[in-house]
């Protein structure tokens, strides 16, 4: 479906995953620059940047890297304004940058069984929901 987009740069957040695509005849680039203040590519070592060079109409998108203390980070992130105030997503979080394994899309997807089991269909769900999933679904992958 690239060929139905105007020539152009697309770029893209939210996902906190460095990646960039180019069509074949290099007209229409997608990309996301990835996230330097809380990278979830689970790359343990370094944390991405990217750079879009438009020089003399041509695009050229480089990804770089920079080495990252991970564990330093997670400690900072856990006495974080918002490690208190949105706990539940927060330490989701956390034990993925710990254990550098998506464990955001996992946990979305028990979420949404357990409100369905439970009757929730609000949406956001309300807290309860999410500290009450929180809970079953730490207690069924911790060891």
């Amino acid at each position: 479906r690239l060929s139905e987009l105007p020539p152009g740069v697309y770029i893209f957040g939210h996902c906190h995953i460095q990646w960039h695509y180019a069509s074949d005849d290099g007209r229409v680039v997608l990309l996301d620059a990835g996230s330097c203040g809380l990278p979830l590519e689970c790359v343990k070592d370094s944390i991405p940047y990217t750079i879009l060079d438009l020089t003399g109409g041509a695009v050229q998108v480089v990804e770089r890297r920079l080495p990252f203390d991970f564990t330093a980070y997670v400690e900072r992130f856990r006495q974080s304004r918002q490690y208190r105030e949105a706990p539940v997503w927060s330490r989701v979080i956390a034990r993925q940058l710990s254990q550098s394994r998506d464990c955001l899309v996992f946990f979305l997807q028990f979420v949404e069984r357990y409100a369905q089991q439970i009757g929730d269909d609000r949406r956001p769900y309300v807290r309860e929901t999410w500290e009450q999933a929180y809970d079953l679904w730490e207690s069924a992958i911790s060891p």
